[in-house]
């Protein structure tokens, strides 16, 4: 078996937007974050943040998405 791969540009986040949050202070939410503006995007820090956001025992549910994912982008917002 072969594996052939072929490495994209690396994705630095430009905005994290913060959605469906009505009840909880949105700093706090930040705060809890890993991933940040203008660093690399990186799937496991995002995972951390998911997890992390979980913790907070508020949210029926918490995911992390980039927008526009199948778009070759250097910049890219991340809806939190």
């Amino acid at each position: 078996m072969t594996f052939s791969i072929e490495e994209g540009n690396q994705v630095h986040l430009d905005r994290i937007l913060v959605r469906g949050n009505e009840f909880t202070i949105e700093s706090l939410l930040r705060s809890r974050l890993k991933v940040k503006p203008t660093h690399p995007y990186r799937l496991d820090d995002a995972i951390e943040s998911q997890r992390s956001l979980v913790e907070l025992g508020v949210f029926s549910s918490v995911s992390l998405r980039l927008i526009d994912e199948e778009v070759s982008s250097e910049r890219k917002d991340l809806i939190a």
